[in-house]
Formats: C-alpha cells, structure tokens, sequence
C-alpha cells in the first residue's frame, strides 16, 4: 500500500486502505468524506483544523465545550 507504518517511534494507523492518518499513538485526527482534516484529539483536548483548497494545516482553533 505504499504507506509508512511508523514515523520514528511513533506508530501509525490508518483509515481502512487510505493513506490517511487515524491516529500516531497519542492523536486521533477526523476527516470529512472528501478527505480533509476536521479535529485532532488528544488527552490534552480536541482542536479544531482549518485547511486550504489544497489540504494543507492553516490554522488550529480549540475546540467549543460539550455541554
């Protein structure tokens, strides 16, 4: 699948078979269905990711409190 299984000691984990990250081990990153990264979650909280037409990390915001 052409895909890295780890990023130095950092395992990865993937959607499905696509190249696209689910977690590193301490981050769980969500996708919408086209692909593009929505939230990234960690035990320090949940952030907010905007991306650009190209998919490339702009900006992160903190995500709003559940209630």
């Amino acid at each position: 699948m052409g895909r890295n299984i780890a990023a130095g000691s950092t395992s990865l984990a993937y959607y499905g078979t696509d190249n696209v990250v689910a977690s590193d081990g301490t981050t769980s990153y969500s996708h919408d269905a086209s692909g593009a990264l929505t939230t990234e979650s960690s035990a320090t909280g949940t952030t907010l990711a905007l991306t650009d037409l190209h998919g490339d990390l702009i900006g992160q915001f903190p995500a709003p409190a559940r209630r």
